[in-house]
């Protein structure tokens, strides 16, 4: 939305609507209120401006446009993935989110078909030394296949993240620290200001960030 674009809502209107638009009448008209304030936002490594209330207007045009799908390989199929359970209800007021469990054994074409196939715009994987070997030949093959970022989190990865970027070009995030704090800021920015997301680390503009932790004193959040 440019400035031009600003200056042409009046401001006792109720709704503004775009003439030319191609999404019919219903997601063509929206709340004028929705235009009120804009920010500068971060998007693959350049800031734009945009109205504070881009979510809303996204959701109108393209629903679920932020789908999460939260993986966990467990070393057997008896066992559960605790840390993803937790992150997962915590994150359900951020977007759509689901949680898909497999085991080491499974086969993995099958593994990698069903996360095709459930569409997610972002897949976030619990690593762990049981199953990293795994995961990143899960997530070779769906980024190869399938437009979409891959977040990875857990002690497998956590103490390395800048070189597992640098290893793995096929992963865009890897998440250190308290996942129970840091995973819900991370979506909350994932498309805004990704340095001030805590023990994130991420590309940009052809180096590798690395965000530094930070210690939590409080309890985290129970989604229970």
């Amino acid at each position: 939305f440019t400035t031009t674009g600003r200056d042409i809502i009046v401001p006792n209107s109720k709704y503004v609507a775009s003439y030319a638009g191609v999404y019919g009448v219903e997601k063509e008209i929206i709340p004028r209120e929705w235009f009120d304030e804009y920010i500068d936002i971060e998007f693959e490594n350049n800031k734009f401006s945009s109205m504070k209330l881009w979510d809303p207007y996204l959701k109108n045009h393209y629903g679920d446009y932020m789908k999460l799908l939260n993986v966990a390989v467990n070393a057997k199929y008896v066992h559960t993935n605790l840390a993803l359970r937790y992150l997962d209800q915590l994150c359900r007021d951020l977007c759509a989110t689901n949680l898909v469990e497999y085991s080491i054994n499974d086969n993995i074409l099958s593994v990698e078909r069903d996360i095709i196939l459930a569409k997610p715009n972002i897949i976030a994987f619990s690593c762990y030394i049981w199953n990293i070997t795994k995961t990143l030949e899960i997530c070779r093959f769906i980024k190869g296949n399938h437009n979409c970022k891959i977040v990875l989190g857990g002690p497998e990865v956590a103490y390395r993240s800048k070189d597992v970027l640098e290893r793995y070009e096929f992963i865009d995030f890897v998440l250190s620290g308290e996942g129970e704090w840091t995973f819900p800021d991370f979506l909350d920015n994932i498309n805004g200001y990704l340095a001030s997301v805590s023990g994130l680390t991420y590309r940009q503009n052809g180096g590798i960030i690395v965000v530094p932790e930070k210690e939590y004193t409080e309890t985290p959040p129970s989604p229970y």
